[in-house]
């Protein structure tokens, strides 16, 4: 019985001028959008790539001069354009994709004086999780606002239950035939965008990238049912279609535009920070505060010398200023992944955001890939330095006073660039992906699940005269 209402509800849809115009609006898109991103791709992969070459040359030159100049050298690890951003751009326009580091210190990600947490900004690149978000959401609630209460209009829902068919049979069959039809629709707007990234071959449809998109099309049918869902409640809690329109009008423009993007206002005014700028200016007080109590002779000339005890006086007072720079920075770094964190929980209502976090995890991208990045760094950074130590302390020709921001008390030797730990991203592991996107998954599931209860409920009381 359940099959029979499913073709019968599929049958109806496909005939309609509602799935004509739908699926020519996703496949449109799709067609239109995926050219666009696999060229600006294509383009920032050659800049990659040329980007890389020359930190190469550059760190090889440096390291066969004096290891002590690369040990203090900032250098920038630059994010590797994913190919998977067709898929979803993870946020990632926005983002910061640059992080600096030195042997002494992981420096930071840039952040202008006064800006606002740059993990906060949102980016709306026409990729396929866009399409999701935007367009298939609204399809969605579209196909399933007057399932009931246009059914009652038009006096066949009545007639369909006077027959041998349960009202839990009859929803569950509407909600799986618009879940079906939005399915395809999306699949064939998919299929188009394979079709072209293989004509363009801007991209390498291998099989990794062919099992991210059968994961994105399943975390697709997560949240359209979501919003079928949320379309079928409509339905039953309005007596007429147009109400039940509206209401749903209500729930696409709450999810989808009001609150994934009031995630500024909120994180400032529920999670306030300390702006760059007030960062900025405790350094230069501790600087100040630094500088002042530095014994006579810190300041000193550089000299030939390398044991010249005002050596080790700067270098003091230059490890001092790190340190307490380094201090402030890494707390205000802190602050802005957990002002952050704590903004995407507040969130969490909106099934656009479950979906989209739960994109970004999978496919590897977006803020799950800078805080790996952060982290990783950061033990690199400790290894690097511990090398840089071992090769200065066997030195004699060194003092072995570290200043972490001049050449001049450590060693002056040239090293063999080969045998330097070089900082390389690590892909994340299935393992790390499904832990960061678990929650947001299980959530979605369950948010669906109490949806379609209560729509449920409401159904079973629901007058079809």
């Amino acid at each position: 019985m359940l099959k029979t209402i499913i073709i019968k509800e599929l049958q109806n849809h496909f005939y309609s001028l509602r799935f004509l115009i739908s699926l020519f609006i996703v496949v449109l898109i799709f067609g239109i959008g995926t050219p666009g991103v696999v060229k600006t791709i294509k383009t920032e992969q050659d800049q990659y790539a040329q980007f890389q070459q020359n930190k190469a040359e550059a760190f090889k030159r440096v390291a066969s001069d004096n290891l002590t100049k690369l040990a203090i050298k900032g250098t920038n690890h630059q994010f590797n354009p994913r190919s998977n951003r067709i898929i979803s751009d993870c946020n990632e326009i926005t983002l910061p994709n640059k992080i600096t580091y030195s042997a002494y210190n992981v420096f930071g990600f840039d952040v202008s004086l006064g800006s606002i947490n740059p993990l906060l900004k949102k980016s709306h690149a026409l990729t396929w999780s866009f399409v999701v978000i935007m367009i298939l959401s609204f399809l969605a609630l579209l196909f399933a606002f007057d399932s009931i209460s246009g059914e009652k209009e038009n006096k066949t829902l009545a007639l369909s239950l006077s027959n041998s068919i349960s009202r839990g049979s009859l929803l569950f069959g509407k909600f799986i035939s618009i879940i079906s039809l939005l399915l395809l629709i999306e699949f064939l707007g998919v299929l188009v965008g394979l079709i072209i990234i293989l004509i363009s071959g801007g991209i390498q449809l291998d099989a990794h990238f062919i099992l991210d998109c059968f994961g994105f099309l399943i975390l697709s049918l997560l949240c359209i049912s979501s919003f079928t869902a949320f379309g079928m409640l409509s339905s039953v809690l309005a007596r007429n279609s147009n109400v039940s329109l509206l209401i749903s009008l209500s729930i696409w423009l709450l999810f989808v535009i009001i609150i994934p993007n009031s995630a500024v206002y909120l994180a400032m005014k529920v999670f306030p920070i300390d702006s760059a700028y007030q960062v900025q200016q405790s350094i230069d007080q501790d600087r100040e505060a630094l500088n002042n109590a530095a014994p006579k002779g810190s300041w000193s000339s550089r000299d030939n010398d390398p044991f010249l005890p005002n050596h080790e006086l700067r270098a003091n007072l230059q490890m001092s200023f790190l340190q307490s720079k380094k201090k402030h920075r890494d707390a205000y770094s802190s602050d802005m992944m957990r002002q952050f964190e704590k903004t995407r929980n507040l969130t969490l209502i909106s099934p656009v955001a479950l979906f989209d976090y739960s994109t970004e995890a999978f496919l590897g991208g977006g803020y799950f890939r800078f805080r790996k990045n952060w982290d990783d760094l950061h033990v690199y950074q400790e290894q690097f330095l511990a090398y840089f130590k071992e090769v200065d302390m066997a030195d004699e020709g060194s003092p072995h006073w570290y200043n972490p921001y001049e050449a001049y008390s450590t060693t002056s030797q040239s090293v063999d660039p080969e045998t330097v730990p070089v900082y390389s991203e690590k892909a994340s592991s299935f393992g790390e992906s499904l832990t960061f996107m678990l929650k947001y998954v299980i959530i979605l599931i369950i948010y669906t699940g109490v949806i379609f209860s209560l729509c449920f409920v409401f159904f079973m009381r629901y007058d079809p005269r």
